[in-house]
Order: C-alpha cells, then structure tokens, then sequence
C-alpha cells in the first residue's frame, strides 16, 4: 500500500512495501523502502529561496551569469570574426585562383602570341633574306645588261661616225651585226629596269636609230663614188700584184734563158700595160676622192649636233643606270664637266674634219 502525500508538504515522500514470500513453512516478510525523487519546480524553489537566504552567494550566481554572459559574446565574437575571416579568406582564395586561372590563361595566350610573332618575324626575316637575295641577283644581272647596252651604244656611234667614209656594201655585215647587237641589249635592259630609267633607254635606242638613218640616206648617194673608188683601188692592187710578177719572170728570162729578147719585150710590154692600169685607177681614185671628200664634210659637219645629243642622252641613261644600281646618279659638277667636255670634243672633231677633208678649189 503506497499512501498517498502532498510533495509541497514533504521534502521527500518514502513508500514500503511489504513482500510476502510463500515459500517456506514459516512466513517471512521482507520490506522494501523507494525514495521517490523531488519534481524540478521544487529544486527551483529551494534554490532561490537559499539564494535569497544567503546574499553572497547570490552575488556570485550574478558574477558568475554576467561573466558567462560576457564569455558568450566574447566568444560569439570570436566565432562571428573567424567566420568572416573564414569567409574572407575563401573569398581570396578563390580569387587567387580565378586571378591564377586568368594568370594561367594570360600566360597560355602570351605563349600563344609569342610563338606566332616569332613565327611572323622568323618568315619575314626569311622573306626579306630571299628578297635581299633576288634584289642582289637583279642588281647583278641590270649591272652586266647596262654595261653591254653602253658598249652597244658606243659602238653604234662609232658604226655612225665612219658610215660618210665607209662602203656600206662592203661592211653591210658589220653593219647588220652592231644595229641586231645594240636591239638585243636595249631589250634585255627592258626587261630588267625601272620604268624611268627603261623609257630612258628605248628614247636613245630611238634616237641613235634616227641619227642612223638620216646618215645613211645622206651617204647613200655617195655610193657610187665609193663603189669607184673601190673598184679602182681593187684594179690597183692586182695591176701591183701582176707587174711583180711580171718583174720576177723578167728576172727568170734574164738568169735561166739568156735574156731572152722576144721574151724580154714580150714582158716589157705587159708591164707598160699594167703601168697604165695603175696610173689610170690612180686617177680614178683621186679625182673621186676630190668630188667625195666635199660632200662627206658636209655630211659629218651636219652630224655633229646629233651626235653630241646622242652622247648626252647616253650619259643621261648612264646616270639613271646607276640610280638604279644604287650608286650616286648624277650631280651639278659632273652634268658641268659632261657639258664641257662635249664642247671641247666638238670643237676639236671640226678641227680634225677640217684638216683631213679642205676644202676644194671648186668650193
């Protein structure tokens, strides 16, 4: 039987319980005491009314809860700044890694970039080694054409300068072979050369072909004079050639026949024969040069101006040349001496005209 008592009454309640055992003749009765436990409520009750009966030790639960309180936001404190710096600290890292990853792929482009420019530059260095290479190989060749196209040149007025006194049909394959060599060097050079300096060219090429054709048809009326004078000069020669002959079987009469008299007047006569086919070609020859030489001073006076703007525009092609070659071209002085030296050439070419061809009684 368990009685029934106010917990407000009693601090702690007991209940006995008495146990009967049947085992056993005689009876025995065992008694067994539960402490029942206090509610909460009462603990609460009790603690603050021992508090309130002792002061001290209420002013130490006061210390003591302010300074847990104070530990609490100390540590809340504590614990709010280390997850921010946590966060903080995850924020640098992450962008220390998204900055790596753009440092990562800034270098990759880098990379990237250098190795195209130093591709760019190893084939522009490449394509300017080939460039240099061919503008060498160009300078070369345009070297050796203009330098065959001034020899050209010269010798076309050196062919210009002795056509007055030259048998065309004589020396037509001299002729022939310097007009076909100064056409092939004048478009070899066309080939190769700038446009200023291509046009310079094909202007003298003109030039000199005009001048050459007006000499040749100033001269060719005088071909029959110099046909003459060649044919009289040929008859000459073989009148000289016979009358040695001649004068070596007079010799042979003499030494092996006995001086044989009808032998002896026979070659005797042949040689007065050829004595007057000597002095008749003679004559020939002298009365044609008389009428020749007038009219080739003529013709050479009137080609003295042409000439000297030929050898002007050819020192002009000259100077172009050698622009193009990358040399100095031309200057004030040298187009001064060039000048000069023209007005002095000239003036001794009348002189030398004048000397070799006087003028004649008739003039």
């Amino acid at each position: 039987m368990i009685p029934a008592s106010s917990p407000a009454a009693v601090p702690a309640a007991s209940v006995s319980l008495e146990i009967l055992s049947p085992i056993g003749s005689a009876q025995s009765t065992k008694a067994l005491t539960v402490v029942a436990e206090k509610p909460p409520q009462a603990h609460v009750e009790f603690g603050w009314q021992y508090m309130l009966a002792n002061p001290v030790l209420l002013a130490g639960a006061i210390a003591a809860s302010v300074a847990l309180l104070v530990g609490l936001l100390t540590f809340s404190g504590v614990a709010i700044s280390l997850w921010f710096a946590h966060k903080r600290m995850r924020q640098e890292l992450a962008a220390a890694a998204r900055e790596g990853i753009r440092s990562r792929d800034h270098s990759r482009q880098q990379a990237t970039l250098d190795r195209v420019h130093s591709r760019e530059e190893a084939v522009a260095e490449r394509q300017h080694s080939e460039e240099q290479a061919t503008r060498a190989r160009l300078m070369e060749a345009r070297r050796d054409l203009y330098s065959e196209m001034i020899e050209a040149c010269i010798r076309m007025q050196g062919l210009i300068g002795s056509m007055p006194t030259m048998d065309l049909l004589v020396e037509e394959e001299y002729v022939t072979k310097t007009l076909s060599e100064l056409a092939v060097a004048v478009n070899k050079t066309w080939l190769l050369s700038g446009p200023g300096t291509a046009y310079k060219i094909r202007e003298l090429h003109s030039q000199l072909m005009e001048l050459f054709g007006n000499v040749a048809a100033s001269v060719r009326p005088l071909q029959g004079l110099k046909g003459r004078i060649a044919w009289a000069q040929d008859r000459v020669r073989n009148a000289v050639a016979e009358r040695w002959k001649i004068v070596d079987a007079l010799d042979n009469n003499r030494i092996y026949k006995g001086d044989d008299q009808r032998i002896a007047n026979e070659l005797r006569g042949l040689l007065k024969v050829q004595a007057h086919i000597i002095d008749d070609c003679t004559k020939i020859v002298d009365e044609s040069q008389e009428e020749l030489q007038p009219k080739v001073r003529r013709i050479q006076e009137s080609m003295l101006t042409s000439n000297a703007q030929a050898m002007l525009q050819i020192q002009s092609v000259m100077a172009a040349c050698r622009e193009e070659l990358g040399l100095e071209g031309d200057s004030e002085e040298l187009r001064q001496q060039t000048n000069e030296m023209h007005a002095r050439a000239m003036a001794m070419f009348v002189g030398v005209v004048g000397e070799a061809h006087p003028p004649s009684k008739a003039s």
